[in-house]
């Protein structure tokens, strides 16, 4: 092999290695471009769900904090007859069983589950230790509990949201507490039929 031929065939070498070089270096780009055209569409995605699900917390909070304006302090005193009182109640508030499908609770100040509906086998129990219970009496605003174990059959996953109950003196007489549960249908189950890509 001559000198020139040898010379031709490293240059030719160099220049297809230059190529590929070259060509790894453009498909690298490329495929970074790609990835963040595609984390941005995603983020975007995600931000709506977010924006959609923060709006319906809202207005599930906001039926539960009217549905607490209407209820008189006088039911709540006087236990024994709260369980009466808070399905005759529910049934003129009907949007509320639809949202809270894990129950809606009526608790003493004390954290003491005065009545449930549906009925729940732990009324009479105090629930004071619960985070959303605690919160509520600290702060006698409304709440969304994080998520928990519901004690429910089955143990669901869930969230509470709280509403303070007060008397006439503005003292607080009650907590009217909304359950959802996070893998049934509704305001919440949504999300976990959202897949992102092939796989979710």
């Amino acid at each position: 092999m001559s000198i020139k031929t040898k010379i031709a065939l490293y240059i030719s070498l160099l220049i297809l290695g230059l190529y590929l070089i070259s060509a790894l270096a453009l498909l690298s780009f490329f495929q970074g471009q790609l990835r963040e055209a595609i984390g941005r569409q995603q983020f975007a995605f995600v931000s709506e769900l977010a924006r959609q699900t923060d709006w319906n917390l809202r207005q599930a909070k906001g039926l539960l904090v009217r549905g607490a304006e209407r209820i008189p302090a006088a039911a709540i005193l006087e236990a024994k007859t709260a369980h009466d009182f808070l399905e005759p109640f529910l049934r003129r508030n009907h949007q509320l069983p639809a949202i809270f499908d894990n129950g809606i609770m009526l608790y003493s100040p004390e954290g003491v589950m005065l009545t449930a509906v549906p009925h729940h086998d732990r009324e009479g129990d105090d629930f004071s230790f619960r985070e959303y219970i605690g919160r509520t009496v600290e702060t006698k605003i409304p709440y969304i509990s994080k998520p928990y174990i519901s004690t429910r059959s089955g143990s669901p996953p869930a969230v509470m949201m709280t509403a303070p109950v007060f008397d006439d003196r503005g003292r607080l007489a009650g907590i009217l507490g909304g359950s959802i549960t996070l893998t049934s249908e509704g305001i919440l189950g949504d999300i976990s039929r959202v897949k992102v890509g092939k796989t979710g």
